[in-house]
């Protein structure tokens, strides 16, 4: 088994936030044996952008990895994105792999707070194929 797989195909997917669970598009990445949702998110800075790293089955966020707005610009076809997400995912993977109880265990109870006040995470619906 590889350590970091990343899906072509683009899911509808549920973070959690301080108010409640935020829908989002992401691409699923297998990183060590747990899926993790990885998002762009825009900030202030205009030189860059940031790579949300979400547990995948809580809706916890777990990593921002800062990457130049010029990097995901220049991905403009699906292999070079592909690239892109599979680079960073092969960066972080060796902090995920060494913190991979603690991130199961608070990812879980983050889950179950979420859950208690505001109800069951919505399921991921159905993929869209990245062009």
């Amino acid at each position: 088994m590889k350590l970091v797989e990343i899906n072509t195909q683009l899911k509808t997917f549920w973070v959690g936030y301080a108010d409640g669970w935020h829908q989002v598009i992401a691409h699923i990445a297998m990183i060590d044996g747990v899926e993790y949702a990885m998002v762009p998110q825009t900030t202030d800075n205009e030189e860059y952008v940031l790579i949300c790293l979400y547990h995948s089955k809580s809706g916890k966020l777990i990593k921002l990895v800062p990457i130049s707005l010029e990097a995901l610009l220049n991905a403009d076809t699906k292999e070079v994105t592909m690239k892109l997400f599979e680079n960073i995912a092969k960066g972080i993977e060796p902090i995920l792999k060494y913190n991979k109880s603690k991130i199961l265990q608070e990812s879980e109870k983050y889950k179950l707070a979420m859950e208690k006040e505001f109800g069951p995470m919505p399921e991921i619906e159905d993929s869209y194929e990245l062009d």
